[in-house]
């Protein structure tokens, strides 16, 4: 590794991440687990992005496949992959943190939003106050919805339209 300090390069480091992308696994999961694990679940989740988030950082693609859920005896472990853009904004971190929190709530599957979306943003949060809960909110649904338009533009066009299961409408 020496060799390569200095070096105007990227490189790639890919290892093995245990578990499966969300996007594959969590419906299946969330059928068989009880509230506990459900609960578990959610707080291994709000304990991954707020951790990324209060130190500055922002993932910019954080979507339900770029995280892996492995269940371990301890419980769910996560894990964030696809960090090649993940990057600590100078300015308008509220508009990259909700960025994130969209994609997150826009892959996410449609039963889970419906039941567990409201406790997962006031845990990450920290707070229950209505107004600020609400603000983040409304961003968070204004962002889904231009990601749902873009999607349907992009499949339009002939591209594949990324999983959206967070049954909200437009």
């Amino acid at each position: 590794m020496d060799a390569l300090l200095g070096v105007r390069r990227s490189y790639i480091v890919v290892s093995a991440v245990p578990g499966e992308a969300l996007e594959r696994c969590l419906e299946e999961h969330l059928r068989r687990w009880d509230e506990r694990a459900v609960q578990c679940f959610n707080a291994a989740l709000v304990e991954l992005v707020r951790r990324l988030h209060r130190r500055g950082c922002v993932h910019r693609d954080l979507y339900a496949s770029h995280i892996f859920l492995d269940v371990t005896e301890r419980g769910p472990e996560l894990y964030l992959i696809d960090l090649a853009r993940l990057f600590s904004p100078r300015w308008r971190l509220f508009r990259w943190q909700v960025k994130d929190l969209a994609e997150l709530k826009y892959s996410m599957p449609a039963g889970w939003v419906e039941r567990h979306w409201r406790g997962f943003l006031e845990a990450y949060l920290g707070a229950t106050d209505a107004g600020v809960v609400g603000r983040y909110d409304r961003a968070i649904d204004a962002k889904v919805s231009a990601i749902r338009r873009h999607a349907r533009r992009g499949a339009a066009r002939g591209g594949a339209e990324p999983a959206g299961q967070d049954g909200l409408d437009d």
